[in-house]
Formats: structure tokens, C-alpha cells, sequence
């Protein structure tokens, strides 16, 4: 294919129960592109408990079932690697964090980025953990690090309800 640009183009198409992640790149003035992921299976609202805990993903086939959750809840995507310090300082929050959640509202779901590397260079993963929070198959918020405060604050936004404009006269 020749010099390939530095530059790799992520692009996310959903509709309904539909999703298909596509890559773009560019080299000597042509585009190429390639489906990474797609899925037409329909999703279905979770029926599980109330009590929700992290959640380990070791295929594409699980990646492909949470994101499709994203449709009735927040999911938490959490982009880390075992051997990550910063991981290992944040993991006992997180795991905390994840059980005060209710399973209707959302999920927590850990990523190891040695094996979902691709996935992490499209939703551009450049520090460890990095939380990718997605809501209806997008992603709706980001915190890179160890920031529990932020990642709490950005959890709770988005698994909050909006609430009602009050016109004071």
C-alpha cells in the first residue's frame, strides 16, 4: 500500500440495533477503509440483579454483547493492563464504584489493552486507565488516569435521569 499516513480515522455508524466500527486511513492520495466490528443481532434489556461488579472482557464476542447494553445503560468502558501501576492504584475504586452501581443503570467492563489493542488505538487510548463512558453506542465521556473524583462525577451525570427546567416567576 505504499507510505501510510500517521492518521487513522475511527468512525462509528449505529442505527437501531446495528453498529458497525470502521477504520479509514490514507495513503498516496487514496482511502482505504476496513469494518472492524458489526453486529445486527438485536440487544436486549439486561435482566440481572441490582448488584453489579467489573466485568472482565476476553473477546470480541463479550465487547460486542456490553457495547449493545449501551442502548438501555452506561456502559464503562475501562481501558487497562495488569501490570499498569496507575491500574493497580485505581482498580480497588473502581471495583467500589462498580458495586454501588445498579445493574439497570450501568456497567463497568475492564479491558486488557494488550489484547484489545486495535480497539484502543481507534478510541485513541494513550494512558493507562483510561474510562471510556458510552451511552446509546456512543461515547458520551472520557477520564484518563487516576481520578476517581472525575470519573465519578462523569458517572453520575450520565446515568442521571435530566431533570425537569423549574421557571421560577
Amino acid at each position: 500500500m505504499g507510505n501510510m499516513h500517521a492518521c487513522f480515522y475511527p468512525l462509528l455508524i449505529s442505527c437501531n440495533h446495528f453498529f458497525c466500527l470502521v477504520g479509514f486511513w490514507v495513503s498516496e492520495k487514496k482511502v482505504y477503509w476496513s469494518v472492524l466490528i458489526s453486529s445486527s443481532l438485536p440487544a436486549t434489556a439486561s435482566s440481572s440483579s441490582s448488584v453489579n461488579a467489573l466485568k472482565a472482557i476476553e473477546s470480541w464476542d463479550e465487547f460486542t454483547k456490553n457495547f449493545r447494553r449501551s442502548e438501555f445503560k452506561l456502559v464503562v468502558l475501562v481501558f487497562m493492563a495488569p501490570w499498569s501501576e496507575p491500574w493497580k492504584l485505581m482498580k480497588p475504586a473502581v471495583e467500589t464504584m462498580a458495586l454501588g452501581l445498579k445493574s439497570e443503570e450501568a456497567e463497568v467492563c475492564t479491558l486488557n489493552v494488550d489484547r484489545f489493542n486495535t480497539l484502543g488505538r481507534l478510541l485513541r487510548v494513550e494512558a493507562l486507565p483510561t474510562f471510556v463512558l458510552v451511552k446509546k453506542h456512543r461515547a458520551v465521556g472520557r477520564v484518563v488516569g487516576v481520578n476517581r473524583d472525575d470519573l465519578q462525577t462523569s458517572i453520575n451525570k450520565h446515568i442521571t435521569p435530566p431533570q425537569t427546567l423549574v421557571h421560577i416567576n
